[in-house]
């Protein structure tokens, strides 16, 4: 792990420009200027790519996931329609073999075994990448600012860890009053970014790791949770301290 966050950082570091070095608590930067939006979709595509890998081939990636492939294309959580409108360039024949994964019953156990039957499909990285840079990133980054309304007056760094976080985990907020406790730090998130405490931002970002705690997934989203949180404090201009469990947190 002490190797793997780093090597992340570096691939969007030497770019960031919009780090601030003000109140330590509450540290807020005004939208980005016209024409910014390319280097944006730039930076977040390295963050992600970097995060989630680009296999040559589909594959499964555990637990209650789906079929995927390309830079996190799940298929359980996508349609017949994005799919061929994400992935015109590859073969149509290869589309249609690909057909049987999409759907939110083809998780889990059913993806694991549908996988194993389209392992000679080829996903080329160009096509990946301009899948992922054209059609899924402005998909998700409209979810994350209506998740987390206020996001686009924070430092890019942390914009894109807030990206990553919804690519990975969805834009749910869960019901407090239901109880939904796995989706206790969404909310704290939430409240965080509407007053820009970006230390805290990125405390409840790690402190998300409990949820994978003794499962096969807990390396992984541990790694994920300690990159998105690093990032985030490269808004501040400055790393930090910001582990600390908060006193009423859940017990999962």
């Amino acid at each position: 792990m002490a190797e793997f966050w780093p090597t992340v950082l570096q691939v969007v570091r030497g770019w960031l420009e919009q780090r601030s070095t003000t109140d330590s608590k509450t540290v807020v930067s005004p939208p980005p200027a016209a024409g910014r939006d390319d280097d944006f979709a730039e930076a977040a595509t390295r963050f992600l790519v970097e995060v989630e890998g680009c296999p040559a081939h589909p594959y499964w990636p555990g637990g209650t996931s789906g079929v995927t492939w390309g830079v996190g294309w799940d298929a359980s959580e996508q349609t017949v329609a994005a799919l061929h409108q994400d992935w015109a360039a590859l073969p149509a024949s290869d589309r249609q073999r690909l057909l049987a994964t999409v759907g939110k019953d083809k998780k889990g156990p059913v993806a694991r075994a549908l996988v194993a039957g389209l392992r000679d499909v080829t996903i080329p990285k160009a096509a990946a990448l301009t899948a992922f840079r054209t059609r899924m990133l402005p998909r998700y980054l409209t979810l994350t600012q209506q998740a987390f309304p206020g996001m686009d007056r924070l430092p890019v760094p942390v914009r894109i860890s807030l990206v990553s976080l919804v690519f990975n985990r969805g834009a749910s907020m869960g019901d407090a009053a239901a109880g939904q406790d796995r989706r206790y730090e969404m909310r704290q998130i939430r409240q965080a970014v509407a007053v820009g405490d970006v230390p805290a931002i990125a405390r409840e970002i790690r402190a998300m790791k409990r949820l994978w705690a003794g499962t096969d997934l807990a390396a992984g989203m541990t790694r994920r949770r300690d990159a998105e949180a690093a990032l985030v404090e490269t808004g501040l201009g400055r790393g930090g301290d910001w582990n600390r469990r908060a006193e009423d947190r859940p017990v999962v």
